[in-house]
């Protein structure tokens, strides 16, 4: 009975020292886990974004103030009646008005200015005849160079009648005209050609006057000068010349003929043939031997 007694107290002494262990144990573990740590700590409070405005009823909108049209007011922020694009998007403004350019106009004819102001100096030398025969051919010639005097380029002149010479400016194309009503003029030479300062340019005409009387006779010269990237035909020196037309006799009589054929024929020549066709007619016919 003792020895029973012994083992069971001593069975006791052993679980409630285990069990005293494990209640010490389990709160330890409890402590543990309830403390704060540097790595479990929880996160700061998010704020709270604060709630959207209040939008207006539709009743309290502001409006914009009447047009002096008499239109109806319209809401701000919504388009007026009738301009909405198709399709509900806003159409893209008009563009902008092109700059408005204020040019001197003075600039143009400073540039023409100053071709003409740049133009060398050259000289020439023609004749014109003083009188002609009606349909009597007369030869005019024009010359120009850039380095002979006008004396020179007079003794240079072939052709008769009455010589002249003269300074002009002078382009690297220039153009020589000859003209008059009263005369039929025939270019021997093209009227523009261009110039240079190794030969003499010449130019030449033949000229019939086909009135007579007294009738003018225009020599004109023209420079070709390029203004802002354009030709342009530009008179730099017009001669004017009176020439005399005289008609001789024979061409008086001949023209008189040719103008009066019908009435000569009806008056002079008829009569006159038929009269010597009668003489011819009474003539006594000689006998022969």
């Amino acid at each position: 009975m003792g020895a029973k007694n012994g083992l069971f107290e001593a069975a006791s002494a052993i679980l409630s020292k285990l069990l005293v262990a494990g209640v010490i144990t389990i709160g330890a573990l409890l402590a543990a886990c309830s403390a704060p740590s540097g790595n479990n700590a929880s996160p700061p409070p998010v704020a709270e974004a604060p709630p959207p405005p209040a939008t207006a009823p539709a009743s309290t909108a502001a409006t914009s103030p009447p047009s002096p049209t008499g239109s109806p007011p319209v809401a701000n922020g919504s388009a007026p009646p009738g301009s909405a694009h198709p399709g509900g998007s806003v159409p893209p403004p008009p563009p902008p008005p092109p700059p408005v350019t204020h040019e001197d106009p003075n600039l143009a004819f400073a540039a023409v200015d100053q071709v003409l102001n740049s133009l060398p100096t050259g000289q020439i030398a023609f004749n014109t005849p003083a009188t002609l025969n009606l349909q009597q051919t007369a030869h005019v010639q024009l010359l120009l160079d850039m380095k002979k005097t006008v004396e020179q380029l007079t003794s240079e002149i072939a052709s008769p009648g009455t010589k002249q010479g003269a300074s002009i400016k002078i382009a690297e194309q220039m153009e020589a005209r000859l003209s008059g009503p009263q005369f039929e003029i025939t270019a021997i030479s093209p009227e523009r050609q261009p110039i240079g300062t190794a030969e003499t340019v010449e130019w030449a005409w033949d000229v019939v006057p086909t009135q007579s009387g007294q009738h003018p006779l225009h020599l004109t010269l023209s420079a070709i000068i390029n203004v802002d990237g354009t030709p342009s035909e530009r008179v730099m020196r017009t001669f004017d010349r009176e020439i005399n037309v005289e008609v001789t006799t024979m061409q008086r009589v001949t023209g008189f003929v040719t103008n009066n054929w019908q009435w000569l024929w009806a008056v002079v020549v008829a009569p006159v043939g038929a009269w010597g066709w009668k003489r011819w007619r009474r003539a006594p016919v000689t006998p022969g031997p």
